[in-house]
């Protein structure tokens, strides 16, 4: 599978450009931007290069040959960040895969969303440790219409992530 590599950076006047990570997308996929623009608490550099330290982004990957979209949702913090759970675990899975040199728990499953017109949306979330940045990654991937496929296709790039 081919891939294509995203830096996720946020740019802020006082920080100036910090990266999230660098997100490996099948050649398939297109990232866009999501409708809130990435926000950096705290950065920390290792060499010439800022990484975010605590922080969240939103983004809207696009499959070219399907009209398929997954937002994802970043939320990176100073210490090790469990995995939430959902409420109801019911025909959920839970697992481990590597991602980016690191072990992260999974869970993938399908959940409503919406306050009154509600939809059933399937969910992955992931966490892992980067002990070399010393910080947790919580990647949280959304799709309508119960396109799991979509989303282990997206999940399993994630291998490739570069966090450091």
């Amino acid at each position: 599978m081919e891939l294509k590599r995203y830096p996720l950076a946020a740019n802020n006047f006082i920080f100036g450009v910090s990266n999230f990570f660098v997100l490996p997308l099948p050649s398939t996929w297109e990232l866009v931007r999501g409708p809130f623009d990435p926000e950096v608490d705290r950065q920390a550099r290792r060499g010439d290069v800022s990484w975010v330290q605590e922080g969240r982004a939103m983004y809207l990957l696009m499959h070219r040959g399907y009209r398929a979209t997954v937002e994802l949702q970043i939320d990176v913090r100073p210490r090790p960040t469990p995995l939430p759970l959902p409420s109801n675990t019911t025909g959920w899975t839970h697992d481990q895969i590597p991602i980016g040199g690191h072990l992260a728990e999974y869970v993938i499953g399908e959940r409503l969303q919406g306050w009154w017109a509600r939809k059933r949306v399937r969910m992955l979330r992931t966490a892992f440790y980067c002990d070399v940045l010393g910080r947790g990654i919580g990647i949280e991937l959304l799709a309508e219409g119960g396109e799991e496929a979509h989303l282990r296709e997206v999940h399993r790039a994630l291998s490739q992530l570069q966090c450091h």
